[in-house]
């Protein structure tokens, strides 16, 4: 899977037993329980680049960072996705510390200041019309990807079919509303739809939920 122009692109959310990442107030801290968020960084430590949504990175304050007792030969590149150019160039994610810069990918129509602020404070940047032609630019840097967030995201990248594997934790618990998980996918026939691979499954403990990873 993945291919020779694009990274491997695997999906990790952590979703609500009805289908939302976060509640009606945009929180999504924590949804699953602290063994899940163990696994998390265990899980980012294999990738090449670690990714999210710019809105998710902004409301989160998200560092896409491996932290705790497993740690990389090579940290993860992190990579935020930013088609309309609302990250601050401020940000602190965009603070990488002597280590690898923070990937930003945006549309073409971007204002020139805000793509110009970005790379002053050490960003590579990425102008691309869609979602497969940035991540055949993102092949440069990495051959994998973890993207971690938001929904919207997640559902325009399973509409283009750019996801390789999915890594969904299915917490025990109900919101009634939110932000729905995998947003925007088109509505499809039960018997037309593809139906996954679930190539395994994880208990985690009674809070933190249940793993499941499937493949197309």
């Amino acid at each position: 899977l993945g291919s020779a122009t694009r990274p491997f692109v695997a999906v990790k959310l952590a979703v609500s037993m009805d289908g939302m990442i976060a509640d009606s107030q945009g929180s999504s801290r924590w949804i699953s329980g602290p063994a899940a968020g163990e696994w998390v960084h265990w899980l980012r430590a294999g990738f090449g680049a670690v990714g999210s949504g710019a809105h998710s990175v902004m409301h989160d304050n998200a560092r896409l960072t491996v932290r705790g007792a497993c740690q990389p030969r090579v940290a993860p590149r992190r990579v935020v996705f930013d088609r309309q150019g609302t990250l601050a160039a401020s940000h602190g994610i965009l603070d990488w510390g002597g280590g690898a810069p923070t990937i930003v990918v945006t549309g073409p129509d971007t204002d020139v200041g805000t793509v110009d602020g970005w790379r002053g404070n050490g960003a590579e940047v990425i102008e691309a019309a869609t979602l497969d032609a940035a991540l055949n630019q993102l092949r440069q840097w990495c051959d994998s990807i973890l993207v971690e967030g938001g929904g919207r995201l997640a559902g325009s990248l399973w509409r283009e079919q750019l996801v390789d594997r999915v890594y969904q934790v299915q917490a025990p618990i109900w919101l009634g509303a939110g932000v729905p998980a995998w947003a925007g996918v088109d509505a499809q026939p039960l018997d037309a739809t593809p139906r996954w691979r679930v190539c395994s499954t994880r208990a985690f403990d009674d809070s933190a939920g249940v793993l499941l990873e499937l493949e197309p």
